[in-house]
Formats: structure tokens, sequence, C-alpha cells
């Protein structure tokens, strides 16, 4: 039978022989030492066996796909051991270094796995003990409610004070048990009744006391009643081994992942070593290829991709013409050596004939030589060739000093240093064209998308490639009207499949210019960014009305072939062009800052000064202010902490590039926005209000949980406990380390308290795990699954262990919680230059919005400046304790700047808001027109 099909009150097998009844079935990926096997398949059953209680245990071992993962990183060092094997028998072969290569990762493997078993020895002794205590509540509840039906049963009317006991016990809840008084009570019937302890505890049952059934029963179930102590010890027992089942599974979890990354860094290092001293021999290539090391592309990344034709097409308006002249020469050696090639394939062809009449044709060992060199050296220079162009449009930065370090390498006048230098920069431009690689050769989708929007292609270029699609597109479709489908299927089908690469990539382009946003260069000033930007979208209009006629074309030649739905698609496209155009138009307009930045002077030192203020803190490259106290107002309250004080501590700003810019390829900046302002602090931090207003909406709930860390014995004693609130919500003390005696530490501390123990005694602490905070993390909802943020765009589902930590109630209705967390929205209002209406948003608190007194925050209610509204935390899409403002405005703000808000529309193009700059608005906006 299998475990699925198990019910309630089946007889199973136990480990000691004997039959038991089935109680309850649960699901756990365990592997006890002592079982019987159900049935073992894809995963393994098992009956577990007993306790004190009697009771038995069925584990269904769900391991298949973690097993599979494992077993393919230990098969590795066996194909590297028969790859070693055959580079041995190859000439000027690597085999003994991949040979000792394949001992160190056999020796990796070994010591992983036992500690992987390790920890599935803890696992199944923590889960037995757990089910164990589950077992132990379910049968608790069961004997207890045996005893209650009984007494109120309608059979036992009759017995002697049943009335005024079932009055005394009338509120006991089964489940968590009888106090010590319930008991007592019990107990005192019992005696008065005639019923000894001793009697009941012989076990009789109905019929054997006193000739009444009813009354037996009741004694027989009252000598197995239990109470609430019992139950919160088998509680505690199940909330502290899901505590330590969620840190063995995240420890499990990253045994894992560290041996993927470690295996698939084993086989980069095995292609990077055979590339090195072989180059493209295939007859390496083919070892590795054979055995599943590498995929039969990974020597050669750029063939069979993207084409030398589609590629210099692609790039005409970036290619000079010193580079196109090189680029011939290449072209010239690659046919030279085809023509060769095949010259001495001729004439070994002819000789083969003349040498062996009537036989099939072979290559002589020698020719078999002769061409796959030619083959290596010519995918070499197809590679070159390809490199040159990615070159032009992604050059390395520091192309001029490793120059300059190469004349002086052929010279020999090179320092220790400076070999040193030379080195790091020849790795440094390899990762640098590899990257550049990745976005230009990967296949031609990709690349047309990194061209014409991260490399910014000139908009009229792209105007123009897009009618020549349009003229290519019409010419196909009039040939395709001639042919017969059957009678000419050949040419038929290849038309059609040309007709749809064409609309494919007319899509694709339609899209990167209807989205595209400009993007910042590497050795771009923020400065020059912002006037290049209103230059490029200037630009736009005109490119848009050359697609746009081009369009009007088609339409027109559509209409005359009587394609109506043809007709309203294309009309539909030139909407949205003419809809682009006039947004290109608007953003080109030049605001304060790019307006200044222009005209130069006083006017420009005082935009950079705006700048430096509001918008240069993604990283280093702008400002040295990165992460900053802001100073507040007096007219503002501190949004953290002591609402008098007067700065607030900031940890990600507002705008582009707000959590950080990221270089790509040396060549243009990837930014990590952000649509509001990230404050500081501790978990538990007191959070206020920075002005005087209402709150708009009834405030969100949200999620986070507490992943428990790892505390060696050399530091028992020491636990992390979570910020302690009194009845009012109000924190009486921080979140974090403590002894018994109640002192403090900081998890830097313990790290610092365990290295030192390990240095002092390291056969003591061989064994030992490693120190590993406690961290909390806020937790999101998506089609009923949850997630962590590993950053501020990427989720990460939990693991089972990590969905053990979120409430049931949440589980069952994931729909409950909100991305932004715990928080609210409070309505104020300015008057002055900026007057209107805002809404400061506060988000991510730790608990729900409550007030000092501890009172719920509710929408409709009047807060002042500097009231507690909350306590900071990490709530929903948050990776760790912060307070999270958002300031917004519904309609276009009074006399603010562009450069100091975000319009955001929805797909239509309608305006939904404007989101405003946080630090503009409590700096500038706020202090002149809040009321005073």
């Amino acid at each position: 039978m299998k475990v699925e099909d198990l019910r309630l009150r089946d007889q199973v097998l136990r480990s000691d022989g004997s039959w038991g009844t089935v109680t309850g079935i649960y699901y756990y990926n365990t592997e006890p030492t002592k079982v019987y096997n159900l049935e073992v398949e894809d995963n393994h059953t098992y009956v577990v066996g007993g306790d004190v209680f009697g009771i038995g245990y069925v584990v269904h071992n769900y391991s298949k796909e973690h097993e599979a993962v494992f077993g393919k990183i230990k098969s590795l060092s066996k194909d590297m051991f028969d790859v070693a094997k055959q580079f041995a028998g190859l000439e000027n072969g690597i085999g003994n270094e991949v040979y000792q290569r394949a001992v160190r990762l056999e020796g990796e493997i070994k010591s992983t796995n036992n500690l992987r078993e390790s920890l599935k020895v803890e696992s199944n002794a923590i889960t037995l003990q757990r089910d164990k205590a589950e077992a132990g509540l379910e049968l608790n509840k069961r004997r207890n409610s045996e005893f209650l039906n009984a007494i109120r049963n309608p059979d036992s009317d009759k017995i002697a004070g049943i009335s005024e006991l079932r009055k005394q016990l009338k509120n006991v809840d089964p489940v968590k048990g009888f106090t010590k008084e319930q008991i007592r009570i019990v107990s005192n019937w019992i005696s008065s009744n005639g019923l000894s302890s001793g009697l009941m505890n012989t076990g009789h049952g109905i019929g054997m006391l006193g000739g009444s059934p009813i009354k037996g029963y009741i004694a027989a179930t009252a000598a197995h009643l239990t109470g609430i102590e019992d139950h919160t010890k088998l509680k505690n027992t199940i909330q502290d081994s899901n505590e330590k089942l969620a840190g063995h599974k995240i420890k499990e979890d990253n045994i894992g992942r560290q041996m993927i990354e470690r295996s698939n860094q084993v086989k980069a290092d095995l292609v990077k070593l055979v590339q090195e001293r072989h180059g493209n021999d295939p007859r390496f290539a083919a070892a590795l290829v054979e055995h599943g090391l590498v995929q039969k592309d990974s020597f050669n990344p750029n063939e069979h991709k993207v084409t030398y034709a589609e590629k210099e097409k692609a790039f005409a308006d970036k290619i000079p013409v010193g580079t196109k002249k090189k680029l011939d020469e290449f072209t010239g050696k690659i046919a030279d050596l085809r023509v060769k090639q095949n010259q001495l394939e001729a004439e070994s062809y002819a000789q083969w004939n003349k040498d062996h009449p009537n036989e099939s044709y072979k290559r002589t060992p020698e020719l078999e030589r002769r061409r796959n060199d030619m083959i290596a050296m010519q995918k070499n220079l197809e590679k070159e060739r390809a490199t040159i162009i990615n070159r032009e449009v992604a050059p390395f930065k520091n192309e001029k000093e490793l120059h300059r370090l190469e004349k002086l390498a052929d010279a020999s006048a090179l320092s220790e240093k400076q070999k040193t230098e030379l080195t790091g920069l020849r790795n440094e431009k390899k990762a640098h064209e590899s990257q550049v690689a990745a976005l230009l050769d990967k296949d031609t989708t990709t690349m047309h998308n990194n061209l014409e929007t991260i490399f910014g292609k000139e908009r009229m270029a792209i105007a123009n490639d897009r009618n020549d699609l349009m003229k290519g597109l019409e010419a196909k479709e009039t040939r395709l009207s001639q042919l017969d489908p059957k009678k000419d299927k050949v040419e038929y089908d290849k038309l059609n499949k040309e007709i749809k690469t064409i609309n494919d990539r007319t899509t694709q382009l339609d899209k990167n210019f209807l989205e595209y946003k400009p993007v910042r260069k590497a050795n771009e000033s923020l400065a020059e960014f912002l006037v290049n930007e209103k230059n490029i979208y200037a630009g736009e209009p005109k490119a848009i009305e050359r697609i746009v006629d081009g369009l009007q074309e088609q339409v027109k030649h559509y209409k005359a072939l009587g394609d109506v739905a043809k007709v309203k698609e294309i009309q539909h496209t030139i909407g949205e062009y003419e809809r682009r155009s006039e947004e290109s138009f608007k953003r080109s307009k030049d605001d304060e800052l790019t307006a200044a930045l222009r005209k130069g002077g006083k006017e420009r030192k005082e935009a950079l000064h705006q700048m430096e203020e509001y918008l240069t803190h993604a990283d280093h490259r702008d400002s040295e202010k990165r992460e900053r106290d802001l100073p507040i107002s007096t007219t503002l309250k501190n949004p953290a902490g002591n609402p008098e004080g007067k700065t607030v501590s900031v940890n990600s700003h507002f705008g582009r590039g707000g959590y950080s810019n990221q270089e790509v390829a040396g060549s243009y900046l990837h930014s990590n926005d952000h649509i509001g302002l990230d404050v500081g602090g501790p978990k538990g931090e007191r959070i206020n209000s920075v002005l005087e207003g209402k709150v708009k909406y009834p405030p969100t709930k949200g999620l986070s949980i507490t992943i428990p860390g790892e505390m060696p014995s050399h530091l028992k004693g020491i636990a992390y406990s979570e910020p302690v609130y009194d009845g009012n919500g109000n924190k009486t003390r921080n979140g974090g380390y403590y002894d018994t005696s109640g002192n403090s530490y900081t998890a830097e501390k313990l790290s610092e308290l365990d290295e030192k123990y390990r240095k002092a005694n390291p056969s003591l602490s061989k064994g030992e795990p490693l120190f590993e905070a406690t961290r909390s993390v806020g937790v999101i909802t998506d089609n009923g699954k949850f997630y962590t943020m590993a950053n501020a765009k990427t989720p990460i589902e939990l693991t089972p262990a990590q969905l053990a930590l979120v409430p049931e109630d949440i589980r069952r209705n994931p729909g409950s919680v909100h991305p932004s967390g715990n928080s609210l929205a409070i309505e104020t209002t300015l008057t002055g230059a900026f007057a209107g209406k805002y809404e400061v948003q506060y988000k991510h608190f730790d608990t729900a919005p409550r007030y000092e007194n501890g009172d719920l925050v509710k929408a409709g209610d009047t807060v002042k400046p500097g009231q507690k509204i909350g306590v900071l935390g990490t709530s929903g899409r948050s990776t760790g304790a912060h307070l999270h403002m958002s300031v917004v405005s519904y309609s276009e703000p009074n006399g603010v700047s562009p450069a100091f808000y975000e319009v955001k529309r929805n797909k239509g193009g309608e305006v939904l808001y404007y989101l405003i700059n946080p630090q503009y608005f409590m700096k500038v906006m706020a202090p002149t027109g809040a009321r005073k």
C-alpha cells in the first residue's frame, strides 16, 4: 500500500513487531534509523517505532530532487577522472593536472557529504522529537475529549453529582487541557462515587465497576486526563523543534548551493585550462563535451548565434572607416583559409581515388590535423573579428594603461609591481570582453535589445532600420501571394518563415523605441547625463516622423489589398508613436536644473549644489555623501527615534540610482532606482509623524520572519531576543543578543568572541558551528506563494523551513498581507508656494501602527507632528530594518521643478500620481508651507 492511502484507525506494523492504530498522518523529510518499509518508490515511506504512548509515525521522505542534485555533483569527480585518462592519451595532454583536480574535488565532496549527513541525523532526531510532541497533543486532546463526552452523555445523567461536575467543567478546552483545580474537582468527584484511584489505574473499563458501564468508562478515561502545563510543554517542544529545523534547513540549502557553485567553478576552470593550453583543439573539447562537463558551444560562444553579416549591419553607424578596413582584412584571412583547405581536400580526394578505387574517401591523419587546425584558426579569427566590433561599442576603459605596460613588457622593462598590474589588467580585459560578448553575441534578439536600449543606438538609425524592414516585408508578401502553397511548397514555407522573422524583429524594434529610457554612460558625469538625456528626447520626434511616414505608406498598401485588420493594426502603431513623440517633446524641455547647467556661471554652480543635495547619492562616483545625516527643519519632527532629533540617518535616497549604480561592461550604469527615502535605525525604534495630517486609508498589514542563526556551544547562555513591547506597544527593550544576566551583545561582538575562542582553543572548537547571526526579513506574497527579497528587485521563494515560521492564519490567506508591510499614509496640506495636498507614506513597521497609548491607528484619525505612529521594522518588501517614506501628490505639484518629482502613468499613458523627492519635500517644501 502507499502512505497516501492510509486512513485514520488503519492498523500498521511498528518497529518492535507490534501493531498500532493510525491516529494521524504527517509528511516530513526525515531518515529515521529504525524503520519498516511500507513501500519504496520514487520516495521513501516508513513506519517508525513507538514510545511510551504506544504511538508510531509514518514518515514520507520527499528528498528525490535534493539527492539527484547531489548525485550529479558526486558524478562530476568521476567524469573528471575519465577526462584525465583521455587527456593522458593525447599528445601534450594535461591528464595529470586534471587528475589532481579530480582528487581535490572528490575530497571536497566527501567532506561536504559527511557534514550533510551529520545535519540530516540531527534533523531527524529533532523531527522525531517534534512528531512525538504533536502526537502527544493529539492523544491528550482525544483522551480529554473522551472524558468530557462521557460525563456529558445522557447515560450518565443518574450518576450522583454529575450535574454539578458538568457545570464546573463547562469551559474546559480539551485541546489545552485541565487546570490543577479542575483535575482536583474530578479527583474529588471520583472519590465521592467510590471509584478509587487504584481501581481507575488498573484500566478496568465498562461493566467492571458496580454494574455501571458508563461509570466504569468515566473512571477509565479520567485516569488519563492531562493538564495545561503538559500542553504548554508539548507546544514549547514543537516551537523549539521548528526553530531548530528551520536553521538546519537553511544550512542544508547553503551546503547544496555552495556545492553547485563549486562544481560550476570546477567546470569553468577546466574549460579555461584547456583553452589556455590547447586553444580550441577539437580533440580536447570533445572529451569535455562527451562527459557533459561543458555544453557543445562553450568553447565558441559566438558560433552560430550572431552572424557577422547581422552584426556588421546592426552596428553600421558605430564602425569608423579605419575599423571597417581592419574587419575586411580579417574577412580576407578567413576566406584564404577556406580556399586553401578546399584545395588540399580536393587534391587528397583525387589521390585517394587513384590509390583506393571503389572505396569510401578517408582523410589522411596529416590532413585531419591540418583541418582541425584550420577550424580552430578560423574560429579564432571570427571571434577576434566580432570582438573588434564590440570594442568600438564598449571599449575597455584601461586600454591605454594596458598598452603602455605591454610596451614595457616587450622591452623587458617591467618592475615586479608593474608585472602584477599587467597581469591584473589582462584579466580585467578578458572579463570585460566576456561581459560585452554576453550582451552582443548571445543571439540576434539580445544584440538588438542591448544595442537599441542600453547602448543607445541613434534614433534616426533605428527609424531607417524599420523602414528597410518594411520594404523587405512588402516585397516578400507580394512574392508570397504569387505562389501556390502546394506546388511551390519549399519557397512558400521559406518566405513565410522570413516574413515571421521580419514581423518579430519589427515588434521588438517598436517596443525598444516606445519604451526607451536614456542610459547613463559609465564615464559620464550626472550633470552631463541630465543634459544629454534632454537632447536624446529632443531628437526623437524627427525620427518618429520618418517612422510614421513609412507606416502611412503601409496603410495605403494594405488598403489597396483590402486588408482591413492590417490597416487597423498599423493605425494603432501610428497612434503609439505619435503619443511617444508628444511625450518626448515634453521630456526634452529643460527644467530648472538642466537650463542652469547649460547657462554656466553662477546658475550652473547653483544647479550643481542642488544636485549634490538631492540627486547625487547613488555611489561615490557623484558624491561622498551617499549615506548621510539629513538635517530636519524646526518646522518638522524627526520621523525616527526622538521626534525632536535634529538629523535623520538616510540609507537609500530617492530617484534614479537611489539604491545604487552598477557599472556594466565598463560602458554604462545600471541604476537601481528608488521610489522613496529609507531612514535607518534599529528594529523597534519609535516612528513619528513628521507633519500634522489625517490618516487617509486603513493601515495595511505586513509580514516579517526571524530566521534563527547558529550559536556555538562556547557562546551558550547568550540568545537572540526580539524587541520587547509593553501593553501599549511601546518598546521596553531593544531586539538583540542577551545573556542570562541581561547583558547585551552585538552580532559583531559575538563574531569577534567566536573567532578569538577558536584561535585560542582549536581542538575544542573543532566541529563546532560558526556563529551565525539571527536576521529578520520582510515577506511578500504573490499567487499564493511567499517570498523574501534578496535585494530591492529580486524575490526568493521561502524554503519549507522558512515557511514554517509564517503564522498559520496567513499561510491560509496569503492575500491578507501587503507588500508595503505594516504601513499607513497621512495626508497633509501645505500653503504658500507649494500649496496643495500631499500624502506622506510610512512603510515596513515591525507591528501594526499604534499610538503611544497602545491604540491602533485608524483611517480618519488626526495626527499631530511628532506623534508616535508605530515602531520601525522590516515587514513586507524589505531586506532589513528601516523606515521607507514616500511623498505623493495626485495633482501636478505647485511650484516644484520636474527635476524633483516623477510622473507615474498607467499603461495607457494616463497620469496616476506624482512621486515627489522626500528630501526636497522635507527640506524645501514643508518648511515653507506647513502649519506653524
